[in-house]
This record gives C-alpha cells, structure tokens and sequence, in this order.
C-alpha cells in the first residue's frame, strides 16, 4: 500500500497520471485509500484529501526576501482551496483544467482556505 509522503513530492514521489495508469504502488484511481472529501466540509488545522479541478495557477520566481512559489486553486464544486508549492515556480503538469487530488494540512489566511506544499496525485489530461 503507498503511503502519503511529506514535502512537495506527489504521493508515490512521482505524479501519478491516472489517465496512463497507475504509477508503482499507487491505488487505483477512485479507491478508498485516498478518498477525498468536498472542500465546503474541510476544517482548517486538519490534515485533509481533496479532489478537483485546477481553475488557475501562477508561478513566481520570488525575490530577495521571498523565494518562488507556484499558487493553483483547486475546485471541487463545492468550494476552492489554494494550493502553494514553495520553493519551486511551476511543475511540470500541474496546469489550468487537469484534475487532481492531493492531501495537506489545511490552513486558513485572510479568509481563504490553503495547503502549502501538498502532496498530489494527477488524475486526469487537461479538460
């Protein structure tokens, strides 16, 4: 059984493209190892799965005090998370439109829900 892993790294330490099959130990997409839960039902300072869409992401290459950072909100239909990946400025197929799901502490910052460095799962092409 895969196992969630820290830091910026997708789950399996590799994306997982559920569209092309899974990748090492992964679960089938859609199992119950990963179920995710509807954002609108997510509490911040809990550790929360959620699944959706990718509506927009930004990438920035920092400056002097702050490095770069890639910023992705994630849609579920039932509310948005913004998803930064620090330390990096883009990843390779997280873009508008894919689907996918990923895990991280849920935090909340001037009223807008935030998991920094998640863990993710591509499930999807690009809509």
């Amino acid at each position: 059984m895969a196992r969630w892993m820290g830091g910026a790294r997708p789950l399996s330490s590799r994306a997982v493209d559920a569209s092309r099959g899974s990748a090492g130990s992964q679960p089938a997409p859609g199992s119950a190892t990963y179920t995710a839960t509807a954002v609108a039902r997510c509490r911040p300072h809990q550790k929360v799965c959620v699944a959706g869409v990718l509506e927009k992401v930004s990438g920035t290459r920092g400056g002097a005090v702050a490095g770069p950072s890639l910023e992705a909100v994630l849609g579920d239909g039932s509310g948005h998370v913004t998803l930064v990946w620090l330390g990096r400025s883009s990843i390779r197929a997280v873009e508008e439109g894919r689907r996918i799901r990923v895990q991280g502490r849920l935090a909340e910052l001037k009223g807008r829900r935030v998991i920094y460095n998640p863990d993710y799962e591509l499930l999807s092409e690009q809509r």
